[in-house]
This record gives C-alpha cells, sequence and structure tokens, in this order.
C-alpha cells in the first residue's frame, strides 16, 4: 500500500497501480510502510513498471475526489491554558489539564494520520479533561481568595 503526495495534499493507501490517477510522475512524493520517509517515486524499484505505464498513457485518468476530513476543534491550546491555570490555583486539576494536553497532542497526531475516529475519540477526552481542569482551577482560585481574604465585591 502506498500514499501519494498530490497538490501539497496526502493521498491514500492504495495499490501502487491507482497511483497513476494521482498524477504520478518520476518525482512525485511517495510513501509506503516500512519506508524511513517520503521518497521521490523514481527512487522505489517497484513502482518502475507503474511510472513507465504512466509515461505511455495518452490520455491522462481523472483525478479521484479528495476525501475531506471532518471538522473539528483543536483542543490543545485551550488545554494548556486549562494545565496552566490548575498548576497556579488546584494540584488536582493540574493533573486533568495534563492529561487533557497529551490528548489533544494524540488527537492532532491522528488528525494528520487520516485516522479520524481514533481522533475523535482523543479530541473528546481532551475536551472533557479540559473543562475539569478549568472547573478545579477555578474552584481553587475561589478557595484562594477566600483564605487570603481578598475581598471580591470591589473587584467585582
Amino acid at each position: 500500500m502506498y500514499y501519494i503526495i498530490y497538490n501539497n495534499q496526502q493521498f491514500g493507501p492504495m495499490e501502487k497501480e491507482q497511483l497513476a490517477g494521482y498524477g504520478l510522475t518520476p518525482d512525485s512524493l511517495v510513501w509506503s510502510p516500512g519506508m524511513s520517509g517520503w521518497v521521490a517515486a523514481s527512487s522505489v524499484p517497484e513502482l518502475e513498471d507503474v511510472l513507465r505505464s504512466v509515461n505511455v498513457q495518452v490520455c491522462p485518468q481523472p483525478m479521484p475526489e479528495q476525501v475531506q476530513s471532518p471538522r473539528r476543534a483543536n483542543w490543545l491550546v485551550p488545554a494548556i491554558i486549562s494545565a496552566v491555570v490548575a498548576f497556579m490555583f488546584s494540584c488536582i486539576g493540574v493533573v486533568f489539564g495534563i492529561i487533557a494536553v497529551v490528548k489533544a497532542s494524540k488527537a492532532n497526531s491522528l488528525y494528520q494520520q487520516q485516522m479520524y475516529e481514533e481522533a475523535e475519540a482523543q479530541n473528546s477526552t481532551a475536551k472533557t479533561m479540559t473543562i475539569i481542569a478549568f472547573v478545579f482551577g477555578g474552584i481553587g482560585t475561589l478557595m484562594f481568595n477566600i483564605l487570603f481574604g481578598l475581598d471580591l465585591s470591589r473587584i467585582l
């Protein structure tokens, strides 16, 4: 199974014969599991026959439709902020904040790998942990103000 970069977007996985439909040229960047990174198609011996057939074709095949990734919220920045707020005012909240940061980062990584179901699950957990961290941070802020006698009525 191969992946290809076409018009600055990643497509795949697909059989090597399908690469021609994505404008395969010797300079096209391709990747397959087991490769250390993206390489030019001309440097992959298994693709020589496909590259030869592409050069022979008179009419190029129509480009396949692009699969759109689902719209999503990115919880990484709110998770980081919740971790910082919770760190300042709540020992318990900071644990939830750290979990939120890890889950949001994992979700972003999975979205880039086009593993949308797993990414949505991680993103949902990140959202929940972020909200919990903010709640603990808010409670910690109120307790801090009560313990140290700050008069919130002057501020409000």
